[in-house]
């Protein structure tokens, strides 16, 4: 999933708890971030856990202004 963030600090904050959860985030630009759920059983599965947290980190970082779409 391509994760695209309005400040590059924030990024990094999201990396670290992309990290913490599990996923592997990688930098594709200053602001923006390809993401994969190793864990996850298939394509529709990572999606959907990763929207949920997502949705559920942007909730407890009302500052960060996220956008993302499935590959």
């Amino acid at each position: 999933m391509r994760v695209y963030v309005n400040d590059p600090t924030i990024r990094d904050r999201l990396v670290e708890a992309l990290v913490e959860s599990g996923c592997i985030p990688a930098a594709v630009g200053h602001t923006t971030l390809e993401v994969i759920h190793p864990e996850a059983a298939d394509a529709d599965e990572a999606r959907r856990e990763l929207v949920y947290f997502l949705r559920a980190w942007q909730v407890a970082n009302p500052d960060a202004d996220l956008t993302y779409v499935a590959a």
